[in-house]
């Protein structure tokens, strides 16, 4: 289950279009397994899956088998675990979706607020800048973010507590000012103290040396967890989480802790902000697989193309020089570009990459290989339904395992990690093999003469 790497991709060396899968070996199962699992849980911690992918996929081109994450067989299995994921959230919080639906007619415009920032900043990040979501240093940095967002929320938590605290002491019911005042406020705070350090019953006792205070109320019973609800919060606060969504569409910086954070920070709570965070995740994970599929089927109708015609314009020693007008045209037909854009096109790494395939294809049905022997590769469809059970499986887990952390206030807990992770990732950058001096392709044996350019 190898990735072709630069060298290889630009290479004219012959080079199968996908690797075999029919007998994955217990390594790649190993491997698959892992990210299934780091999908299912990092989706859903605050820990941020994409950056923990990054670094797992890395890990594994350096140390164990290359996984194919750039053949339309990893789209397959990288949709499937979103698809786990997404039955994951489907299931915790049935009830509060069939509410939506039912009851909190609401709360469906709210979320398409809360979606459209991250439309609108995550589509084209991951349409101009790819080589984003594996750049370590920024992944390593983002990370640190991740981590201070989590230790905020302890603060804001802090905050709430003393705000909760000052609530249980007795309220005045008047405004009275001067030396009263002053006794009234000293009294009560007085009586409030003892009253929490347990002297309840000294309290009572000395309740009618306090008496002349009329202006003090009976003292409190602590409330209850203060905050808004999805049903109470408003198209602000909406878009505001829905903008903290959208930041978080760097590779490390996680999605979930980013909005749970600004939830509580809009003053939501707990379990009201981990709610509405992980109900705007289904939008997000949904159309995430949809655009993943678009583009799956758009380059498997390129391959069929390539298939069709690469022949037409190779022989044995390479691109045939009489088949150069027609190449020319078929490459801007794949390419979806008028003639102003098809030059910048073609020298870009998707160019590229079509050409090189073009050239792998011939090469490979003129040394007698048919179209048919160039799908033996499909993943078989049980590992494909292991990826996906393992990611729903660990994403139930890891929502429980979240909601009740969440409970305890706990949420910050998880800076640790992140802290742990954003060395060790640069450890991982700057530890990396060097790239071979020599990056330029062996040269085409010069057989035919030809006026393009090198592929």
């Amino acid at each position: 289950m190898s990735r072709l790497t630069e060298k290889e991709q630009s290479s004219t060396i012959s080079q199968p279009l996908l690797y075999t899968f029919d007998n994955p070996s217990m390594v790649e199962l190993i491997e698959m397994l892992i990210l299934a699992v780091a999908q299912g849980i990092g989706e859903f911690l605050p820990i941020s899956s994409s950056g923990h992918n990054a670094v797992l996929v890395h890990l594994f081109d350096r140390f164990g088998e290359p996984l194919a994450d750039d053949s339309s067989e990893f789209v397959k299995l990288n949709i499937l675990l979103h698809v786990g994921s997404l039955v994951a959230v489907l299931i915790i919080f049935r009830q509060r979706i069939i509410d939506m639906f039912t009851k909190d007619l609401r709360l469906i415009p709210l979320l398409i607020i809360a979606t459209i920032p991250a439309v609108v900043v995550g589509y084209p990040i991951h349409k101009f800048f790819p080589w984003l979501e594996e750049y370590l240093p920024l992944i390593s940095v983002c990370f640190i973010a991740t981590g201070c967002l989590l230790l905020y929320s302890r603060q804001l938590e802090k905050k709430d507590s003393r705000e909760h605290n000052v609530m249980e002491r007795p309220v005045f019911a008047g405004q009275s000012s001067g030396l009263r005042s002053r006794i009234m406020r000293v009294a009560s705070v007085f009586e409030f103290t003892l009253y929490r350090k347990g002297y309840r019953g000294f309290v009572d006792n000395a309740k009618g040396s306090l008496d002349f205070i009329d202006n003090v109320a009976p003292l409190q019973s602590p409330p209850t967890e203060q905050g808004k609800t999805t049903a109470t919060m408003t198209w602000i606060d909406a878009l505001i989480i829905g903008c903290s969504q959208a930041l978080a569409v760097m590779p490390g910086l996680s999605r979930s802790g980013t909005t749970i954070v600004t939830g509580l920070f809009c003053k939501l709570k707990r379990e009201e902000a981990a709610a509405f965070s992980f109900l705007m995740s289904i939008p997000i994970i949904a159309g995430g697989g949809l655009l993943e599929g678009f583009h799956m089927i758009k380059d498997v109708k390129i391959t069929y193309k390539i298939e069709q015609r690469a022949v037409e314009f190779y022989d044995v020693n390479g691109l045939k020089e009489d088949t150069n007008e027609v190449y020319e045209e078929f490459l801007q037909e794949l390419s979806g570009k008028n003639s102003d854009k098809f030059a910048k096109w073609r020298e870009s790494e998707k160019g590229k990459k079509i050409e090189n395939q073009i050239r792998s294809t011939a090469e490979q049905l003129l040394a007698g290989k048919t179209i048919a022997d160039l799908h033996v590769s499909a993943i078989p469809s049980w590992l494909l339904l292991v990826g996906a059970l393992a990611s729903c499986g660990a994403g139930i887990i890891a929502l429980v395992f979240l909601l009740n952390w969440l409970k305890k206030g706990k949420l910050w807990y998880f800076a640790i990690w992140v802290f742990v992770m954003s060395p060790l990732t640069m450890v991982l950058y700057f530890t990396a093999p060097t790239a071979p001096a020599e990056s330029e392709p062996p040269p085409t044996p010069p057989v035919v003469t030809s006026t393009m350019p090198k592929i």
